[in-house]
């Protein structure tokens, strides 16, 4: 669900070329969301913000104070990797 809410909310970004395609990428992968079958207020609020898409910017951005966050999961590189050695050698 947050990984779709920040998509749709526009705090996650996604970059093809120079356009943000956070949104367009969100409601692709919102059939794939675990509670599209059934109805549910978090199901409620991603369809609404995929329907329309103006609203994102209203809404309260997620800030994560887990003591273990995984952002770097979602910006696709590992902290200290500078990219010259392969993962699997």
């Amino acid at each position: 669900f947050l990984t779709l809410y920040c998509l749709l909310q526009g705090s996650t970004e996604v970059k093809l070329v120079n356009d943000n395609c956070g949104v367009a990428l969100a409601t692709m992968l919102l059939p794939l969301f675990a509670d599209s079958t059934e109805r549910s207020l978090l199901h409620s609020i991603l369809l609404t913000l995929a329907r329309k898409p103006l609203l994102g910017p209203f809404l309260p951005e997620f800030v994560d104070t887990r003591k273990h966050n995984r952002r770097e999961v979602f910006v696709g590189i590992a902290p200290g990797d500078d990219g010259t050695e392969a993962p699997l050698g």
